[in-house]
């Protein structure tokens, strides 16, 4: 499962990266294209130092509380809402 994880990141994050335009003058095409290197990467930690790496995941998630879930949500749905008024 570690190593499917992981080669799904990689797929996406890359597709994402390889997809999205750089063009430094939109924050929002910036954004996209920095997460998407970043999923990129999480997904080559999770293929390299898979046991360490998901423990420090573990230890950060036991650690979150209801309220990073609700800022979670709250990011996701002004992110959309940004990207949907863009069209």
């Amino acid at each position: 499962m570690r190593f499917l994880s992981g080669i799904v990141c990689i797929a996406l994050g890359a597709a994402i990266y390889l997809v999205s335009p750089w063009r430094p003058d939109d924050w929002l095409a910036v954004l996209v294209t920095v997460l998407g290197g970043w999923i990129a990467i999480e997904g080559a930690l999770i293929l390299a130092f898979g046991d360490s790496f998901l423990a420090i995941a573990r230890r950060l998630m036991g650690a979150a509380n209801k309220l990073w879930a609700w800022l979670s949500l709250l990011m996701g749905v002004v992110l959309i809402a940004a990207a949907l008024i863009r069209l």
